[in-house]
């Protein structure tokens, strides 16, 4: 087991990311529809004393229909705003289209980018976020999960202190990207750890904390060695995914997220107390929150089945006595302890 950099009781973690509409269906269209339902989840979460982290996009960090109501909940102190790079909304474009979207990067991982053009959009980004909501943000995901190294080394040295991008044992192998690499987390750890600069820093090597998204951790002798199997990147990598993702229930990877079938957000959180993973990290995206503006609350049900969950599972965390904290007020603690 991996042992993790914070000690004591576990803290649970909300991270949103605030975006578009839909937008990994209909990446060629900006509407913020969804952001209606932001009011009522903050409610929620101030009810159950959960502080939630926001990872906007550059239309939320720039168009009145989103500052109205994201801006009041930050000025008064009741979540974080963070970075979310969707690089085919993020200027400059090098093909603008008239809804204000850079179609020359449709369906790209920021990891595509070439770097000058990756700086340019990550920080044309902070500066809108700190622009809008008075202050640079300190948190990151990267956009569809295309986190790499030289998005780490611009956060260090842009002083952002923690990144959320990494799923642990989720492949995208069938996402949609310029090229032929994809996002891939094999071997990544279920706990928190300190991400170096590579190559350390000029003054010296330099960390940012990440905050792995929760997923089940593998139960059964099978699954162990499934995982294991594909922690450790040996032939027939592929097969052993297959198999790995029929054991546990045919959804691939099972993360912390209010999509799934009743129960399995308690499965998750079980398995993450009993491996004494010491950060529960909830991920959604917030068109999930409002009906027909994502594949998973495109009906009623579906959207209606979004909702149980989010409460019976803040209702579950709070009962059990995790404390809600934001992304970024973990990350010292997980750098300063890199050595444990």
């Amino acid at each position: 087991m991996n042992r993790h950099p914070l000690n004591g009781k576990p803290y649970f973690v909300v991270t949103v990311d605030t975006e578009a509409d839909d937008a990994w269906e209909r990446p060629d269209q900006i509407s913020l529809t969804n952001l209606v339902e932001i009011p009522r989840f903050q409610a929620l979460c101030d009810q159950y004393h959960v502080v939630p982290t926001y990872l906007v996009t550059y239309e939320c960090a720039t168009r009145d229909e989103a500052l109205a109501v994201l801006k009041p909940i930050s000025d008064a102190g009741r979540c974080e705003i963070g970075h979310h790079l969707h690089v085919w909304t993020t200027p400059p474009f090098e093909k603008e289209s008239a809804a204000g979207v850079d179609l020359a990067w449709i369906h790209a991982y920021q990891f595509e980018l070439p770097d000058a053009l990756f700086q340019e959009k990550a920080e044309c980004l902070r500066e809108a976020i700190e622009n809008a909501y008075g202050r640079s943000p300190t948190s990151h995901r990267a956009g569809r999960w295309g986190i790499d190294q030289r998005t780490i080394n611009w956060m260090i040295q842009s002083g952002f202190v923690v990144d959320s991008s990494v799923v642990p044992f989720m492949s995208a192998s069938k996402g949609i990207g310029k090229t032929d690499r994809r996002p891939a987390f094999y071997g990544a750890s279920y706990n928190p750890y300190a991400w170096p600069s590579e190559p350390p820093c000029r003054h010296g090597e330099s960390f940012l904390a990440e905050i792995p998204v929760s997923v089940y951790i593998p139960g059964s002798f099978l699954e162990q060695f499934c995982s294991r199997y594909l922690e450790w990147k040996l032939p027939g990598v592929r097969l052993v995914d297959r198999i790995y993702r029929k054991i546990i229930g045919g959804e691939g990877v099972l993360w912390l997220a209010p999509q799934y079938p009743e129960g399995t957000h308690l499965k998750i959180v079980n398995s993450a107390i009993e491996h004494q993973v010491p950060v529960l990290n909830l991920m959604l995206h917030s068109s999930e929150l409002s009906l027909g503006c994502s594949p998973f609350s495109r009906t009623r049900k579906d959207w209606l089945h979004v909702w149980t969950i989010l409460e019976e599972l803040f209702k579950h965390v709070n009962e059990i006595g995790v404390t809600s904290a934001s992304l970024s007020s973990l990350a010292s603690r997980v750098t300063a302890n890199r050595g444990t």
